[in-house]
């Protein structure tokens, strides 16, 4: 194989191997939330309350232009 071939090969299995080590820490973070599932899904009200807030903080698509 060329070298340069042999270098590509190198440097994206490195990148690959410390991509996929990383993760660990981000998945394994503590909830910052001190909502839990029976208070969303306690009723009716709660539930749609929360399904409004989160549609709320989507951000608006036809409004975002870069103009």
């Amino acid at each position: 194989m060329k070298p340069l071939i042999k270098i590509t090969l190198f440097v994206a299995a490195t990148l690959t191997v410390f991509g996929l080590a990383s993760c660990k820490k981000y998945l394994d973070r503590p909830l910052e939330s001190v909502i839990n599932e029976q208070d969303v899904f306690a009723n009716f009200r709660s539930f749609q309350g929360f399904t409004e807030e989160l549609y709320h903080c989507l951000p608006d698509m036809s409004k975002a232009t870069w103009n």
